[in-house]
């Protein structure tokens, strides 16, 4: 919700912004609001709300209050985690279980609250540093960066794929080299790269400030270089014909690799030894591939420009050997400055000499140019060898966790110190053949991690490279390391042995040219791709924005193999070849999930097509136990006892851990939830076992939305071998549901169904952000559905139960609730335990049904399989009264835009009193709904607060989000990206409040 504060002096002065957790942030989405309502009357158990708007209320239900629970929890203490809600579905199972002689089955227990008991917003209070970091233009890459460049004097093409290069000894020059073009861009002068702060700089393009001595950027977006067939005739090259290879790197220099219509080149940009002036070189060396394809290139060096009168240009050629008339520098026909080589049936290096600045330097510029002609370094001797760049080796002691429990959760400081004042935030992790693990970071680094061994005493960090773009996710293949980058997977060569990477190999190419292809800077904060994993066949499966995909080399191409998924920053390849994606909540997502995919699969987000029917996944994972799934790893079987054949959940927003089990007895398998114990530094987002000791190392990172306290961390889970008293298994039955246990239970505690509690609710599809937990039996209404259970069985010799619920049926969760204790034959001997499970119920399998057991008949008329709740994604908001007429008689009009990054494009309107005023509110963002309110003076907190609260009424998109408040003036409708909305305000016409 967008808030103005409206405030009449002699002129009014009218502030945008938006409230945010108590701070002004500007424009915000709409769609990211959640309720918090007071249940009137609801001290009595029996008297439980049932209206539409019935969530826990921290003053009215104990196991609401974010104050307690807190004492079993790591790091409950710590800032970010003082307002957390630890443990609500336990807890109100637990509440009503002692007081279950005073609820109907009849009434709707309240739904979840939201993060932090709701009392700070949807994203609860944890976001403490605002989403802004600069510490990103604090990072010493090296002299190479990669990213997405807003150049000079417009912005690069969304579609491509920049390296920043800094060039010469005394970084004279910065130059822009774009991929696609497969030349120089831009080079500039006093230069230097700065990236928005917002969210790390991921959703926004770059700037690179200084002085442009000059640009490509009219035609960046087509290749520099042209073909001369055998006749003398200029001609573009096919697209099947060129191809960048990738970077090497020599010291801080860097060759760029990429192959021409059967030539390949490498292009050695790098500045003369002059600090006067500040000369560009480029040496070329070129090598035909296949004699067949062209005799000859033409690559354009500077752009047609109008002639500047205070400005010269100078541009020389040189070759080495001597001096050939098929070689040489002239004007192309459309005007820019071009290379012609006319013969290149043999090897050939030429290097180019580029200036641009006043007249009166031009001497000096010549003078530079002539003591340095002859001094020419062939490319090929520059990428046999590179000097190491980051000689540091830090080291760190490990800490061992406690053995308390099953999993044991070591962790592994990080470097946070560091000389090249990188940012710790770590996004993959896999090892090397000796052991060694790479892990890399969010903002552009690779790391060497060694020392791992039992005591953790002495490990040791060495950076391996830096400056890639967006690294999230990692495997190491035969020894290299490849990175998931966005948008293209890098191959890391250490090619000298001296534990640096010095070639960068671009391995995917096409991945831009399939459907719903993914374009890295879109402005919605959501363009990191995401990785990385390779099945039996060596093929790569990775996703790029909502859709995962896999690379087949031998093939080099890229095929889609599902979509709709928001944020599918989790996904693991299981040991059985099976692929497992997990999403994150937002519009059109209700909740994070876990699911098997299949060809072909679609999950709602991101569009898609029209009346295309959404898969359900195979679980959800309730808000309460994760609002962002980070990662998945499959435990192989006879590995981690128990825990062998199962799935591990990482939880990128609570930084803890989960079970993902599998009930395979049906067509699709279904899954379930069981919440573990332990918690890690940040949200966890990938984990890898190694294979030296059996453990499995995790890593995680700071981001947009979680409780994590540092930048990143690296954990080692150990299992310790101690008795896992948690559900290892399930089965959803027509009539009830059959839970297993690696341990034997006792039989009198087993089978006392007082000693179960189960409840249930569905999610909805819309284009809220993320979805309410409302009622499966009344659809209209929000809450948990209590299920009787009839009768418990103990079964399986005492490991499993079977729940009699004969009025089970589909729901997008049920939570089982079990107050239990181990048989004196168990491990570690009787013990009592509480334990949840929360599966999905895609579909009711068969009766269960036992001779020797007397069970109930056959519910008739229930549904079968979980159909979707949703509402049409042209649903949006109804039109309001007509608002915007009289336009004709307002006495001035105002635009405002709400722009990406939760920011209007100005923060301060005026406006004389008594003027006739009219708003209209532009949504330039791509990717959020926005709307605009007018409030009050002093209500802007009132307003934003109650604005905020309104996710949970199921009525709010009807309402526009804005609250039905006295304070409230006027307001524009929700409008989707590129859309109006105009209010017309009447100001008042004496000065003052």
């Amino acid at each position: 919700m967008c808030l103005i504060r409206y405030r009449l002096e002699s002129k009014t002065v009218v502030r945008t912004g938006s409230f945010w957790s108590g701070v002004t942030l500007g424009a915000a989405i709409v769609t990211a609001i959640t309720l918090v309502c007071r249940i009137a009357g609801a001290a009595d158990l029996a008297d439980l709300s049932d209206s539409s708007v019935n969530v826990a209320d921290v003053e009215e239900h104990p196991y609401a209050d974010p104050d307690k629970s807190r004492e079993d929890h790591r790091f409950a203490e710590k800032q970010v985690n003082e307002a957390r809600l630890y443990d609500f579905y336990a807890r109100q199972a637990d509440y009503y279980m002692a007081r279950r002689d005073r609820l109907k089955r009849s009434k709707l227990l309240p739904a979840y609250p939201g993060l932090d008991a709701g009392l700070h917003g949807h994203w609860g209070k944890y976001n403490q540093n605002r989403h802004s970091d600069n510490r990103v233009n604090s990072i010493k890459y090296g002299g190479l960066h990669l990213r997405h460049i807003a150049g000079q004097p417009r912005v690069y093409n969304n579609g491509q794929h920049f390296a920043v290069v800094e060039l010469g000894h005394q970084q004279q020059l910065s130059a822009v080299f774009s991929w696609t073009a497969f030349g120089l861009t831009g080079a500039w002068t006093d230069a230097a790269l700065r990236i928005p702060g917002h969210r790390w700089g991921l959703p926004r393009p770059a700037k690179l400030k200084g002085k442009a001595r000059w640009t490509n950027a009219k035609d960046n977006f087509q290749p520099h270089w042209r073909r001369i067939d055998a006749h003398g005739n200029v001609e573009r090259i096919p697209e099947g014909q060129r191809r960048y290879r990738g970077v090497y790197r020599h010291g801080r220099r860097s060759i760029f690799h990429y192959e021409l219509a059967g030539i390949e080149v490498l292009d050695a940009p790098w500045a003369l030894p002059t600090s006067s002036v500040a000369v560009l070189s480029r040496t070329l060396q070129l090598r035909p591939t296949d004699e067949t394809t062209a005799s000859g290139l033409e690559i354009k060096v500077l752009p047609a420009i109008q002639e500047d009168p205070q400005s010269e240009r100078v541009v020389e050629m040189y070759a080495p050997g001597h001096s050939r008339p098929d070689t040489q520098v002239v004007r192309s026909e459309d005007g820019n400055t071009v290379l012609r080589i006319e013969d290149l049936s043999g090897p050939r290096v030429v290097k180019l000499y580029m200036w641009a600045g006043p007249k009166k330097k031009q001497r000096k510029v010549q003078a530079a140019i002539k003591n340095d002609r002859g001094q020419i370094t062939d490319p090929k001797s520059l990428i046999a060898e590179s000097p190491e760049k980051w000689t540091e080796r830090l080291r760190v002691q490990g800490r061992r966790g406690g053995k308390d429990g099953p999993l044991a959760i070591d962790t592994i400081p990080l470097p946070f110190e560091n000389p090249y004042d990188s940012v710790m935030m770590l996004t993959g992790i896999d090892f090397l053949p000796n052991g060694n693990a790479a892990v890399c970071t969010l903002l552009g680094d690779v790391w060497i991690v060694s020392g791992l061994t039992d005591s953790l005493a002495h490990v040791t960090w060495e950076r391996f490279a830096a400056g890639l773009y967006q690294p999230f996710g990692l495997e190491a293949i035969n020894g290299t390391i490849n990175v998931m980058t966005t948008p293209y997977i890098v191959a890391l060569h250490d090619r000298n042995d001296d534990r640096e990477a010095d070639y960068r190999q671009v391995v995917t190419h096409d991945v831009n040219k399939q459907p719903n292809h993914f374009i890295p800077y879109r402005g919605g904060g959501h363009g990191t791709s995401y990785g990385l994993e390779v099945d039996a066949k060596g093929n790569f499966i990775f996703a790029l924005q909502s859709t995962l995909h896999k690379y087949m080399r031998n093939y080099d191409k890229t095929d889609r193999l599902a979509f709709g998924l928001r944020n599918p920053m989790a996904f693991e390849r299981m040991p059985d070849g099976r692929i497992v994606v997990g999403t994150q909540e937002g519009t059109w997502t209700p909740a994070s999930i876990f699911s098997l995919i299949r060809y072909g699969d679609f999950y709602g987000a991101g569009g898609g097509p029209k009346n295309r029917k959404i898969t359900v996944p195979t679980a959800y994972v309730p808000r309460g136990i994760d609002n962002s799934t980070g990662g998945f790893v499959g435990i192989p079987d006879g590995k981690w006892g128990p825990f062998g054949g199962k799935i591990l959940g990482l939880s990128y927003g609570y930084g803890t851990q989960f079970l993902g089990l599998l009930d395979e007895s049906t067509d699709r398998p279904q899954g379930a939830t069981v919440p573990l114990d332990g918690a890690f530094r940040s949200g966890v987002v990938r984990g890898e076992f190694r294979s030296q000791d059996g453990h499995l190392y995790v890593v995680g990172t700071e981001g947009w939305g979680n409780y994590s306290l540092d930048d990143g961390c690296l954990h080692r889970v150990r299992y310790t071998g101690e008795p896992l008293r948690k559900p290892i298994g399930f089965q959803i039955y027509r009539n009830g549901i059959q839970i297993d246990f690696a341990l034997p239970l006792k039989k009198t505690v087993a089978e006392n169904r007082r000693n179960y509690f189960v409840q249930m609710w569905d999610y909805e599809y819309a284009s809220r952000y993320g979805s309410p937990e409302f009622s499966v039996r009344k659809a209209d209404k929000l809450g948990h559905d209590l299920l009787e259970v009839r009768s418990v069985h103990r079964i399986n010799d005492g490991k499993s139960v079977f729940l009699e619920i004969p009025r089970l049926r589909p729901a997008s969760v049920v939570h089982v609730r079990m107050h239990l204790r181990t048989a004196k034959r168990a491990k570690g001997g009787a013990l009592d335990f509480r334990t949840s499970l929360f599966p999905t119920v895609r579909e009711l399998g068969q009766q269960y049904s036992v001779p020797s057991l007397e069970l109930a008949p056959p519910v008739k008329g229930k549904p079968e399989e979980l159909e979707l709740r949703g509402r049409n994604r042209n649903d949006g908001p109804k039109k309001t009264p007509s608002k915007s007429k009289g336009l004709a008689d307002v006495d001035r009009k105002v635009v405002v835009k709400a722009v990406s990054g939760l920011q209007y494009n100005r923060t301060r309107l005026t406006a004389k009193a008594g003027e006739r005023l009219a708003i209209k509110l532009v949504n330039s963002d791509p990717a959020m709904p926005h709307n605009l309110v007018l409030a009050q003076p002093g209500a802007y907190e009132k307003v934003g607060k109650a604005g905020m609260k309104m996710l949970n009424d199921p009525r709010a998109a009807e309402k526009h989000y804005v609250p039905s408040l006295p304070e409230v003036i006027a307001h524009t409708e929700v409008i989707m990206p590129n859309q109006t909305s105009t209010i017309v305000v009447q100001l008042p016409k004496e000065p003052g409040k």
